[in-house]
């Protein structure tokens, strides 16, 4: 009974290294997502107490799309057109 309870053991430190893998790969998506900085779109223009610098937000207006970028405590804003 010793034998086989040692076997187990064993057997269970042994890691297959496709777990290492898909373990080292988990982490690495983990990792990105907690960097990515999604962007919605807003209708509100921000006001310059909003935010911090480098911040940024899209907006529509009158069915146009505005990238603003906050830059020395000011919104500056640049119209985005689309990619044909």
């Amino acid at each position: 009974m010793r034998n086989k309870a040692k076997r187990l053991i064993q057997s269970a430190l042994n890691v297959n290294p496709n777990a290492q893998l898909a373990q080292a790969l988990l982490k690495q998506v983990q990792s990105e997502q907690q960097y990515e900085t999604p962007i919605k779109v807003e209708t509100s223009i921000p006001k310059n107490e909003d935010g911090k610098a480098g911040d940024r937000k899209i907006i529509k207006q009158n069915n146009e799309y505005f990238l603003f970028i906050k830059v020395d405590n000011r919104w500056m804003k640049i119209q985005l057109q689309e990619v044909i």
